[in-house]
């Protein structure tokens, strides 16, 4: 949501799915994004499930925990509470659905679409990585 643009994109279904599985997250010159708010996505998109931000037992306060969550953007400013343990963020309220977005964009009906860049989508051919071993997919066997 910070880019406007899911992480991995390829020309084919196929390769998509390839390219989520095998290629490491890269960001963007534009927009700029804090180290905070890539380590986030980073965490959150990591290959193996067990390694991911908000995996087990521990998971939604390691999530809730994480420093992109604390006090940093003023534009954030209406979902956070010093009375949370250690956060910044109002969990409870926003879980009740009692906080306003700090913006709301105004939209003429429900196929307005103003508020989204247009860009041209590059048809680009890749080839699928040569995995004759099937090393590559290994780890995700059992998933």
């Amino acid at each position: 949501m910070l880019y406007g643009m899911p992480p991995f994109q390829g020309d084919a279904q196929l390769k998509m799915y390839e390219k989520i599985l095998t290629s490491p997250v890269e960001f963007r010159e534009r927009p700029k994004v804090s180290a905070k708010a890539q380590d986030t996505i980073t965490s959150l998109l990591k290959k193996q499930p067990c390694k991911r931000l908000g995996y087990g037992k521990n998971g939604t306060r390691n999530v809730k925990r994480h420093a992109w969550f604390h006090v940093e953007y003023s534009l954030y400013a209406i979902f956070f509470s010093s009375s949370d343990e250690c956060l910044n963020v109002n969990w409870t309220a926003m879980a009740a659905q009692k906080l306003q977005a700090p913006y709301v964009p105004s939209l003429e009906n429900n196929k307005d679409t103003k508020h989204f860049e247009h860009f041209h989508v590059e048809d680009i051919e890749e080839a699928l990585i040569d995995d004759p071993n099937g090393d590559i997919y290994r780890w995700c066997e059992n998933f």
